[in-house]
């Protein structure tokens, strides 16, 4: 066996193996997202200290990697003085890599509630441009890195007439998805 395959073995047979590798995930990149978040805002750590309610020092700790055990109230708060959401979600372990390898701390910026339209303007009956954009990606499996990146934006394909969503909606995508096969090939 080769050393990666035993490596997954020994992720897939101890919950301890699989623990510290979670882990040391999130321990890098929610540091990461605080962090770049407040430097593109540029807020400084004592204003989100204060908009937490927490100490500089808290602030300080939270954006270094490993320094802090993140339970789910702290990251509601950090996220509530961002005026941001935040969404916790249990994914494939590619779905970890995905996240990893595709993070960009220059760009990552996630609208403030007042600067979010697609919250604002979310109703009862949400239709297509409701929807945020998803980002298309495909993965060398040799370098276990991404080699395309690209953003699908749902609201470029809108339907005018809520009858034919379907039709236009599946067309639409479709060729991107196509387009973006045939790139890759």
């Amino acid at each position: 066996m080769s050393e990666r395959s035993d490596w997954i073995v020994k992720l897939d047979q101890s919950t301890d193996s699989l623990s510290a590798y979670v882990r040391g995930k999130l321990d890098v990149l929610v540091p990461a997202q605080i962090h770049s978040l407040r430097l593109n805002r540029k807020i400084k750590q004592k204003e989100l200290a204060l908009a937490t309610g927490m100490k500089q020092s808290r602030v300080s700790a939270m954006e270094t990697p490993g320094a802090v055990n993140f339970n789910l109230e702290t990251l509601v708060r950090v996220a509530a003085g961002l005026k941001v959401g935040l969404k916790v979600e249990f994914v494939p372990l590619s779905g970890m890599l995905t996240w990893e390898h595709t993070f960009n701390p220059t760009r990552f910026n996630p609208a403030p509630i007042l600067e979010d339209t697609h919250f604002l303007n979310w109703g009862p009956t949400p239709s297509l441009h409701s929807y945020p954009d998803y980002l298309v990606i495909q993965f060398d499996q040799q370098k276990d890195a991404p080699i395309l990146a690209e953003t699908v934006n749902t609201r470029a394909f809108a339907p005018t007439d809520p009858e034919a969503e379907t039709e236009k909606l599946s067309s639409p995508i479709g060729e991107v998805v196509n387009a973006y096969e045939t790139k890759t090939e």
